[in-house]
Formats: structure tokens, sequence, C-alpha cells
């Protein structure tokens, strides 16, 4: 078996051949303040597989993410600082953050994000949507069941 790893736009890309898996990873998906907008990745990936396919998405666990919220968070990467300032519309179901990373020579980089947060059973809704099937939910990689302290909810789905 041989690997073939291809990076694209989620939201056009299909192969020219449909492929056995296909992987969302990391807070890669939500990045549209609208279902509509964010089903299109999710016909993509359902586009890209061969019937059988298998679909992994990993998210925030939101129900996890409203309990343990923090609005602001340092971290050091190697010489890099990096603040992320965040806020919850509850209203909307959209999480904004501010990333600030400052250099050792003290120059500031600031970039916004926003993305949608899905609860697990709204997130496999939009996955039936668009037509898989044998959803289920995990708390991590190791195919723990997924609860409220799992940080992270991946979530497969099979293309019939």
């Amino acid at each position: 078996m041989s690997l073939e790893l291809v990076v694209g736009d989620a939201f056009e890309y299909v192969p020219p051949a449909p492929c056995a898996a296909a992987l969302n990873w990391w807070t890669s998906f939500g990045y549209l303040p609208d279902d509509d907008g964010n089903a299109r990745m999710l016909r993509r990936a359902f586009e890209a597989l061969a019937p059988g396919g298998r679909f992994a998405l990993d998210l925030p666990n939101v129900p996890n993410l409203y309990q343990t919220f923090r609005p602001s968070e340092i971290t050091r990467r190697g010489d890099v600082v990096m603040l992320r300032e965040s806020r919850i519309d509850v209203a909307h179901g959209l999480l904004h953050k501010l990333w600030t990373f400052v250099t050792p020579d003290g120059r500031r980089l600031a970039r916004p994000s926003t993305i949608k947060l899905y609860t697990p059973d709204r997130i496999a809704g939009l996955l039936a949507q668009v037509g898989f099937v044998d959803i289920a939910h995990h708390g991590g990689v190791d195919g723990a069941p997924l609860d409220l302290a799992s940080p992270r909810c991946i979530v497969v789905g099979r293309r019939p």
C-alpha cells in the first residue's frame, strides 16, 4: 500500500481519482460563519472519497471549551512569545481570537481568527446532510469515548 499526501484548498480540491481516506485536522474547519459555507468543505471531502472511504474531522469539543474557557493565554515557542486573546460569541456560536506574536527583537505581529463552534451533534448533522453515514465521535486519536472532559472532538464518517 502506498500513501500520497496532498495539500489543497479544502473548499475546492477534489483529487483526480477517489481516495480511501481524507483528514481535516487541528481545527482546520469552521472558518466561515455559516453552516452552508462550512458544509461546502464537507461536500468536497465526501466527493474526494471512493465508496467506503472514511473522513476524519478534528475540532474543539465545544462542551469542554465552554467549561474550560480562558480568555487569554501566553505561550513560548523557542524565542517567540505568543499571546492569544479570545472571546466567545455565544449567540452566534463563534470563537474570536487575536494571536499576537512577539519576536526576540521586540517586533509584534497580530493576526485575528474566527471559527464557527460546532457541538458534536451539530457537526454530525452536517456530515449526514452531505451524505456521510456511520458517523462516530471520539475524544482522542486513541478512540477514547467523547465526553465533557475531552478537549478535542474527532468525528469520523464513511461514504456509502
